[in-house]
């Protein structure tokens, strides 16, 4: 293929950046310095981005059921009622699926230490509840005693199926000894 243009014909013979400075120059090729030409980025566009994500922030906080329901003094109890009974809904089915995985030969830890957690926030949650009601919780009441006995139970039972029978003992006469009189150790100012 044959070109009159010089420039072409050139890069057949030899490299631009061999040629000369005053041939690079006629030929209209840029002189070429050491590395890379600075570059100055334009300033960006004025992007209302984070304001749009905010506002959609806002919105979805305040159209939220929860939010809203927690926020009504009024409300606020039975709302922590309905959470504290999806807890316990979600306990109970972490309890039945232990006890699959038990007859399946799966690891149980995950769903006992889950089930476990569950009860703690349960027991939060009645102290919380205890504060909108009334103030300062009771926590000689039968209901709140009844919880504690749930999760004493749960943890020994968790306990006997986790451990080895003499390891399982060992920990629950330590876990006995550490909770015997917990009822006297609470300042009541803690739990506001």
């Amino acid at each position: 293929m044959k070109t009159d243009d010089p420039l072409a014909q050139l890069r057949h013979l030899a490299p631009l950046r061999d040629l000369p400075e005053a041939e690079r120059l006629r030929l209209g090729v840029r002189r070429e310095g050491r590395g890379r030409p600075r570059q100055i980025a334009p300033p960006p566009e004025q992007d209302n981005y984070l304001e749009q994500l905010d506002t959609l922030r806002w919105q979805a906080t305040t159209a939220d059921p929860v939010v809203s329901a927690a926020s009504d003094p009024g409300r606020a109890a039975q709302v922590l009622d309905q959470a504290i009974f999806q807890l316990a809904v979600e306990c109970g089915s972490l309890a039945f699926d232990r006890i699959q995985a038990e007859k399946r030969g799966l690891e149980i830890g995950p769903l006992c230490s889950r089930r476990i957690s569950g009860l703690a926030q349960i027991a939060s949650l009645v102290v919380l509840g205890q504060r909108y009601r009334k103030g300062e919780p009771d926590v000689r009441g039968d209901k709140f005693q009844t919880l504690v006995r749930y999760f004493h139970e749960a943890m020994a039972q968790c306990a006997r199926e986790m451990l080895a029978s003499e390891d399982a003992e060992r920990f629950l006469g330590k876990y006995r000894e550490l909770v015997t009189g917990w009822e006297d150790k609470i300042d009541p100012r803690s739990l506001k």
